[in-house]
């Protein structure tokens, strides 16, 4: 048992009639580890009109066991903080409501031994004070009434098994005070941190022992505690006056009340927290509402109607919508008979599966009586909502009259029908043929539209493929398929660049398909272009300046030469070069020569002694390498090499000197040919018959005329360096 410290008592007779001005609080707990635990008690004062005196700065409690009513303990609980004021749901109802209330906190860790906390019944705490404010409307003797604060928690152990709980703990309180015959609510709901199930009702508050000569250090009285006194007509179930009067909601502790009557009212709310179907303690939280006498107020109206019935709608009753790919917004009627006043207009999901985006909040004003605003109602692009499972929402209008807002609420299903999304479509932007004819290596481009009238993701690909279904590799011969990404709309091309690539199976099929996705729906379209691609022919030409006859003499220590030229168009590269029976004699040159668009050269043929005689033939030609494919032209000569002969013929051996003019001298320049390489004139030498020379000349046009006696036989040798001639001629006359 812990030890109980002795509580002195003093008797001040100033404290007679001395109100506190607390005007409500309770008791919580709450668990920290193990056994250790942090007993609180909240405290509400009027901070304009209480006492200072009354602010303590701790709070002397008592722990009970249930069963046996012992004194287990005392705490002193220490004023920990009292810096918070209760708000206004409405902060503008502040001003002139004479109302201001402080909130004290009292805190004491302590340590529940198991050894001493195992009463299966369970523990309380309790604390007194005196006295309560004497303009309280519905006890008698307010000022000679005290306050008691009282919960009930319990063991740590049960069943030889530890027990871990912490008390529920009301969430905080508003300042807001009731208006007579205006709907006024106020939340007493609790949070359990152990999900324990917890039950709400009115009970009458504790008077205790407290009194006005005695308001503080009470003595360690157990329970039972006395009640406060009602005034004739007022009970714990009827704390104040009203039409509803006031109560509590069993499930969710809020207090609601249309009070009839101006005062100030004290009542009290009991949580009783369950576990497992049986009851394991209890908090209390009493409270003082000061009924006011409040310029009138109505709340504001929402008037909802189905478009497409024309109906105005009631609670649960099913708006049917259509929505497309862009948010979609309807218009609600909002009025309010007060001018001048603002009214926050919200919209809040009532089912899991409706969308976060639903959620609004936003502020109107209306400017005169009987005026009203048209507030928007929006619901996210791509909503569906089938019957079965309908969108749930709340509408909700609410004023910033005083001291509470007043407020105009309508649940709704949804039921939203998608509409049909439009799908997407790809054209040419150049005009083309069906069929379009492009010249190997020629470069070609045109371009390629995709839209989309809907927001969306819109994306374009493409294939190419030969008139068998083979694709063509595009990526090999440097192909661009028309191909992006986007949204409403793209623009792209096919390219074909300078490329030898010609297909075998023709014609191509480029295939371009338009992709979106709308709403979750996914769309296409398509466009078909044929390509034929054709050869390119290369214009090659040869030609020379030579204008003679075909075949070609040529004489030996002889030459002839002419120029060709070759030429390729579009300035592409063009080779010369010869062929034939020709090529390799002596004394035949024709250079082979490379150049860009006109290729010239020289053919020549220079014989010597040495050259072979006889015909030959040769090709000249002119010829572009162009895609795998030689593009030429060509010449052709027949050669013929002259060889000549060591033969002279028939020498004229017979000279008639008579005057004829006719035969009368010897010369062999019409049998004579050209020196050569075999018959190459030197000198000629003429013998009398006694073998006296009588005539010599190494001109070859020589003419040898006998003088005017002379007759007979004459002999003569003709030389050539490479042999002699010997021969005899006679003279007659």
């Amino acid at each position: 048992m812990k030890k109980i410290g002795i509580i002195l008592f003093f008797l001040i007779s100033s404290h007679l009639g001395w109100s506190t001005h607390i005007v409500g609080g309770g008791f919580s707990y709450r668990i920290t580890s193990g056994n250790n635990y942090i007993f609180s008690l909240t405290l509400y004062f009027d901070f304009i009109n209480g006492n200072l005196g009354a602010k303590d700065r701790n709070a002397t409690c008592f722990l009970f066991a249930k069963s046996t009513n012992v004194l287990i303990d005392s705490l002193v609980l220490n004023l920990v903080d009292s810096s918070r004021f209760l708000p206004f749901t409405n902060p503008n109802c502040a001003a002139g409501s004479n109302i201001r209330t402080q909130i004290f906190i009292y805190e004491k860790p302590y340590n529940m031994d198991p050894f001493e906390f195992n009463d299966p019944n369970g523990y309380y705490l309790v604390w007194e004070r005196c006295c309560r404010n004497n303009g309280i409307s519905n006890i008698l003797s307010p000022g000679e009434t005290g306050q008691t604060f009282y919960m009930e928690f319990p063991p740590v152990i049960k069943n030889g098994q530890s027990f871990f709980n912490s008390s529920p703990g009301f969430i905080d309180l508003n300042s807001d005070y009731p208006c007579v015959n205006q709907p006024f609510k106020i939340s007493f709901k609790a949070f359990d941190p152990d999900g324990d199930s917890l039950v709400y009702s009115l009970i009458a508050p504790i008077k205790g022992n407290s009194t006005s000569t005695r308001p503080l250090r009470v003595l360690p009285f157990p329970a039972p505690y006395a009640l406060v006194n009602w005034r004739p007509g007022y009970s714990a179930n009827n704390p104040l006056p009203g039409n509803p009067g006031l109560v509590v909601n069993s499930s969710n502790g809020l207090v609601t009340c249309v009070a009839s009557q101006v005062g100030l009212f004290v009542f009290s709310v009991l949580c009783q927290e369950f576990r497992n179907g049986q009851k394991i303690g209890e908090i209390r939280r009493e409270m003082q509402l000061n009924v006011k006498d409040c310029q009138p107020n109505s709340p504001p109206t929402l008037v909802v109607k189905d478009p497409a019935r024309n109906l105005l709608l009631d609670k649960n009753d099913t708006l049917y919508l259509n929505s497309g790919s862009t948010q979609g917004c309807y218009k609600l009627k909002l009025t309010d008979a007060q001018i001048n006043q603002a009214v926050r207009f919200r919209v809040e999901r009532l089912s899991l599966n409706t969308p976060l985006a639903v959620q609004k909040d936003t502020t109107v004003k209306l400017l005169q009586i009987g005026d009203s605003i048209a507030v928007r109602f929006c619901i996210p692009a791509c909503s569906n909502a089938n019957p079965t499972q309908p969108w749930k929402i709340l509408l909700i209008a609410t004023d910033d009259g005083c001291s509470q807002p007043l407020s105009d609420s309508l649940n709704l299903n949804l039921v939203i029908k998608r509409k049909p999304v439009m799908p997407p479509t790809i054209k040419t932007i150049d005009i083309l043929a069906d069929t379009i004819t492009v010249i190997q290596t020629e470069i070609f481009r045109f371009r390629l539209e995709a839209l989309q009238i809907e927001p969306g993701d819109l994306s374009v690909f493409s294939t190419l493929t030969d008139s068998k279904g083979v694709a063509i590799s595009v990526q090999t011969n440097g192909i661009t398929l028309p191909a992006g990404n986007g949204t409403n709309r793209i623009e792209t091309s096919f390219n074909w660049p300078e490329i030898c690539f010609l297909p075998e199976n023709q014609p191509l099929k480029l295939m371009s398909i338009a992709r979106s996705t709308v709403c979750d729906s996914v769309k296409y379209d398509t466009v078909y272009q044929y390509i034929r691609i054709i050869p390119k022919i290369l214009e090659v030409g040869i030609t020379s300046d030579y204008s003679g006859k075909n075949p070609i003499e040529v004489f030996e220590n002889r030459n002839i030469n002419f120029t060709v030229n070759g030429k390729a168009s579009e300035n592409r590269l063009v080779t010369l070069s010869s062929s034939g029976t020709l090529v390799g004699v002596p004394g035949f040159s024709f250079p082979g020569i490379t150049a860009n668009g006109s290729a010239v050269s020289t053919f020549l043929v220079n014989t010597n002694c040495e050259s072979p005689g006889g015909d030959f033939d040769v090709k000249i030609m002119s010829s572009s390498l162009f895609c795998g494919v030689n593009f030429k032209d060509s010449l052709e000569y027949k050669i013929r090499i002259r060889k000549s002969s060591d033969s002279l013929g028939v020498i004229p051996n017979l000279i008639t000197a008579n005057g004829d003019e006719y035969n009368e001298s010897f010369n062999i320049l019409d049998i004579l040919p050209e020196d050569n390489c075999k018959l190459t004139f030197d000198f000629i030498e003429i013998f009398d018959r006694w073998g006296k020379r009588i005539f010599y000349s190494k001109d070859r046009k020589f003419v040898w005329k006998p003088e005017q006696n002379w007759e007979g036989v004459f002999f003569f040798a003709l030389h050539f360096k490479e042999k002699t001639i010997r021969d005899w001629l006679t003279v007659v006359r």
